[in-house]
């Protein structure tokens, strides 16, 4: 764990837990408990599979105020193109987000800031899917909403070609 001096140094204002999965991590408490006395705010960044009521409540007596959920889609159909999930993990992972959102709404102490992030891909990378993730986000109490791009490399480099979403496309593609 790094001390306060280094990550005053280091302008740190955060720390950020992610992945793999974090909250599969035995050291979890220990890593929360530590970086909570140092008196600096934590955020998770899950594909909430185990962000159920009792774990959002755990982690909030730790320390974890904020939280991320790693949600490319909210649609089934799309869910079963994108990610090895079945089907009723999907629904978990969905279950658990409306159930985080209504913590944050009716208890900002609990969550205090709740976010998505979205990797953009051939699949969710239309207008439909991009308006329905954040009509439900303003619907659902959700902070952020951050869309992140992934070419075809696996890298976003200097050298990687332009994405690209217009009103004339319904689709992202790759411009040169």
């Amino acid at each position: 764990m790094i001390p306060l001096e280094s990550l005053r140094a280091l302008n740190i204002d955060r720390i950020v837990l992610s992945g793999g999965e974090p909250t599969l991590s035995k050291y979890i408490q220990e890593v929360v408990k530590y970086y909570n006395q140092l008196e600096l705010p934590i955020r998770i960044i899950s594909n909430g599979i185990l962000l159920n009521q009792n774990k959002i409540k755990l982690f909030s007596n730790l320390g974890i105020k904020e939280i991320v959920f790693s949600v490319d889609t909210l649609s089934i159909e799309n869910n079963r193109m994108l990610s090895s999930n079945q089907s009723i993990l999907f629904k978990k992972i969905l279950e658990n987000l409306k159930n985080t959102s209504t913590i944050r709404r009716d208890s900002p102490s609990i969550v205090s800031f709740l976010g998505l992030n979205v990797v953009l891909t051939s699949v969710n990378c239309n207008w439909y899917e991009i308006e329905k993730i954040i009509s439900y986000s303003q619907i659902n109490t959700i902070d952020q909403v951050k869309f992140q791009p992934v070419f075809d490399d696996g890298y976003l480099s200097h050298n990687a070609p332009t994405l690209d979403l217009t009103k004339k496309k319904s689709m992202c593609y790759l411009a040169r």
